[in-house]
């Protein structure tokens, strides 16, 4: 895990600092780790996985000046069954500009409009949200 995490990591140094950090499920550690250590990070995206700001598995505090949305499913097992809905309310308490919004279901990947677990409504909601994020940052 730790090689896929930092060949992420690794990827982003040839782009811009001044970036948004997006990821998906296990893509949340090179995006959590860039948003939460990069000089420069706009926000970060964290879908269906997050980590805690203190512990073993943290990068650190959430730094300041660095909006994040978090999005997950209150029954995902993963998210929500895991403790990346903890590491995700965490976040919120702690830092100046966090957003949590989960959504009900129990599906990981519900953002996917190839996948079975992919569930519409909350992908319209989502999508919102992010757009909304986006303009802001």
């Amino acid at each position: 895990f730790d090689d896929m995490r930092e060949r992420g990591v690794r990827l982003a140094g040839e782009l811009p600092p001044e970036l948004v950090y997006a990821g998906y499920s296990f893509g949340v550690l090179p995006a959590q780790k860039l948003a939460q250590t990069r000089p420069g990070a706009r926000g970060a995206l964290l879908f269906y996985s997050c980590l805690p700001v203190s512990g073993e598995w943290a990068f650190g505090p959430w730094p300041k000046g660095v909006p994040v949305q978090i999005h997950g499913m209150d029954k995902d097992p993963i998210f929500a069954g895991e403790g990346d809905i903890d590491a995700a309310r965490e976040i919120v308490a702690k830092a100046e500009d966090a957003e949590l919004f989960l959504y009900p279901g129990d599906q990981h990947y519900f953002a996917d409009s190839s996948l079975p677990s992919y569930d519409g409504d909350a992908t319209r909601l989502l999508t919102r949200r992010v757009l909304a994020f986006l303009n802001r940052v």
